[in-house]
């Protein structure tokens, strides 16, 4: 009997033990498991701030990160331009740490505009585990390009779809057609008062296709020049094609126009961008082509394109991401002013050094 007893007792041990080792085990994997689990939510939140904030196109030395030991992860101080609204970064940062399921408590200076952002694990939590300071600066402005989009082709288009994109916010601008055949695009133009733009072409004797020909007399093309400013008074700017290069011709006619119009303009201001329509990557690759010229120091950027219906929903809805980046979408009057007030401000500098 006590030996059965005795075994009893010693596979109930043994049990009791495996299974204490076994909770024990358990237990020191889950909490692994926890502070695994933890980190990651710590590391994803600095990686995820740092990735909304390039979505802003801040500069890498408006960024100061301190990374603290203890309870707080990282305090960021970020300098906030004077194009880019302190509410507007804040709101992003709070949508980021709410998906998060992280706490937040920001407080705003009301003279200065600057905010305190403190983000929390939990809502017990009373130490922050990162802090953001978001630092209103007046003087800095973002690298971006003010960007001018023209559409040539809006004969293509349904009268439905015209008027939509003729209706929409955005700051866009279009080529009138002069033909006859185009009277109805010609005017829902003019009536949606969008900016609208005049290309002509110049050309030599054989050319029978061009606007201003080379054996035209000075008294022909003036009158003619005479003519279409009277008729199209409000167009913005007058752009001139010249495939047979009759240079010093073309001056003339330009000279002559900017007396009707102080937006008389080579053809070689504008970049054509005409990829096939609906092409899924069509927005994408213009928008590559925007940043990659705006690196390269060029501030007014003119682009003449011709975009299906599917196109130009595609840019509305895609549109937004370039503008949180900074770049500002304007017509062709604003950008043909802002393009002189900088070749001004150029002309004087070496005046003031």
């Amino acid at each position: 009997m006590f030996l059965l007893i005795l075994i009893v007792s010693t596979i109930v041990f043994a049990y009791l033990s495996y299974s204490g080792d076994s909770q024990s085990q358990e237990t020191s994997q889950n909490k692994d498991l926890i502070e695994f689990n933890l980190e990651n939510i710590r590391s994803y939140l600095s990686f995820r701030v740092d990735s909304l904030l390039e979505t802003f196109n801040l500069e890498k030395s408006w960024i100061k990160t301190n990374n603290d030991t203890g309870t707080v992860l990282f305090t960021k101080t970020i300098t906030i331009p004077a194009d880019l609204s302190v509410s507007f970064v804040n709101k992003d940062l709070a949508d980021l740490m709410h998906n998060a399921h992280l706490r937040i408590n920001s407080t705003k200076d009301d003279k200065s505009g600057n905010i305190n952002f403190s983000v929390y694990e939990n809502s017990n939590d009373e130490k922050p585990i990162a802090i953001i300071r978001l630092i209103k600066n007046h003087e800095l402005l973002r690298n971006a390009s003010s960007i001018v989009l023209i559409f040539d082709n809006l004969e293509e288009l349904s009268e439905s779809e015209r008027l939509d994109i003729l209706n929409s916010p955005h700051n866009l601008s279009f080529v009138l057609p002069l033909d006859f055949e185009k009277i109805d695009v010609q005017s829902s133009i003019i009536e949606s008062e969008k900016n609208y733009v005049l290309y002509f072409n110049v050309g030599n004797t054989e050319n029978y296709l061009a606007d201003f020909r080379t054996d035209m007399s000075d008294r022909q093309w003036m009158t003619k020049i005479t003519s279409l400013s009277s008729e199209y008074p409000e167009a913005s700017g007058i752009i001139f094609r010249n495939p047979d290069m009759e240079f010093e011709f073309e001056k003339k006619i330009r000279t002559q126009y900017l007396i009707y119009n102080e937006n008389s303009f080579r053809d070689t201001l504008v970049k054509e961008f005409m990829p096939e329509f609906d092409d899924p990557g069509k927005v994408d690759e213009l928008f590559t082509k925007i940043i990659n010229r705006n690196n390269e120091g060029n501030k007014v950027q003119f682009y003449l394109a011709r975009f299906s219906y599917n196109d130009f929903k595609s840019l509305f809805n895609k549109i937004s991401l370039l503008k949180k980046r900074g770049y500002n979408f304007i017509d062709f009057k604003t950008g043909a002013d802002l393009l002189r007030e900088i070749k001004a401000n150029k002309e004087k500098k070496p005046e003031n050094e």
